[in-house]
């Protein structure tokens, strides 16, 4: 995430912050499979976050002693905690809302209580065993369907 601020602010430094707010949102606001990440530390986590609001406040211009929330209020950007969440209620959603057999099969077999009850959980309801299981297992359907199809 750093090297993608430092390359937008080399590029887009006299940018409005319309643009800018347009440029963040495209290019670092792209957590791919954030459902998934279940084997980082709270730590690794919190570094991330952190990360965000230092990308944030550097792209943007902000000091370093800032608010995050004034910061995020006057730019309209989610937190990383909002983002992360909405990722994964809306992972929740498609997982739940998927016609696929198979699909619903190993929902009912391995995570039932994950899908049906994942938007009032925080994010570390993702991180258990079973739910470890059905994506391995989603993975591998995945794939086969793919290579056979």
């Amino acid at each position: 995430m750093f090297a993608r601020t430092n390359l937008l602010c080399g590029r887009f430094k006299r940018c409005s912050k319309l643009v800018k707010v347009r440029l963040f949102r495209s290019f670092c606001v792209c957590f791919y499979d954030t459902a998934l990440w279940c084997n980082y530390s709270v730590g690794a986590i919190s570094r991330l976050a952190s990360c965000y609001n230092k990308c944030l406040k550097y792209f943007f211009g902000y000091s370093k002693y800032s608010s995050v929330t004034d910061m995020l209020l006057e730019l309209g950007l989610p937190s990383f905690n909002t983002l992360i969440h909405n990722y994964n209620v809306s992972f929740a959603n498609r997982l739940s809302a998927c016609d696929n057999v198979l699909v619903q099969r190993f929902c009912s077999l391995t995570c039932n209580v994950h899908v049906n009850f994942m938007p009032f959980f925080s994010f570390m309801v993702f991180c258990s065993v079973d739910f470890h299981l059905f994506c391995l297992c989603l993975c591998c359907v995945v794939c086969v369907l793919f290579v056979y199809g």
